[in-house]
Order: structure tokens, then sequence, then C-alpha cells
């Protein structure tokens, strides 16, 4: 049996520079992604203020004998 449990994670990067928050972002986008199946969804870009929402699948798989 699978059973999927779907967590949110909030993060906001304060930044002056966007390149940096994109850095940061692909980084982890990348560390989600191999550790959990992960999408990315962009809730709120306002002037230096970056704020993201990643919602992480975690799999949990239930052995029923």
């Amino acid at each position: 049996m699978l059973g999927i449990d779907k967590r949110k994670i909030d993060i906001v990067l304060f930044s002056n520079s966007i390149l940096k928050v994109n850095l940061i972002l692909k980084s982890l986008e990348r560390y989600l992604a191999q550790r959990f199946m992960s999408q990315k969804f962009i809730v709120d870009m306002s002037n230096r203020l970056y704020s993201y929402t990643i919602y992480v699948n975690f799999i949990n798989i239930i052995n029923i004998s």
C-alpha cells in the first residue's frame, strides 16, 4: 500500500539580488527532488521579498501482511 503525505514548507528569502535568490532556490529544488518528490510553487514575489511555497510529497510504503 502506498500513502502520500503532502506537507508544505514555506520559505521566505530576503535579498536585493534576484540572482542569489534563484541560485539558492535551484540548489534547494535539486536537493528536494533528490530526497523527495517535490513540486515548487511561487506564491508571492514582491519587491525585495521573495516568498516561495514548496510542496513535498512524503511517500510512505505500508506493508500489510
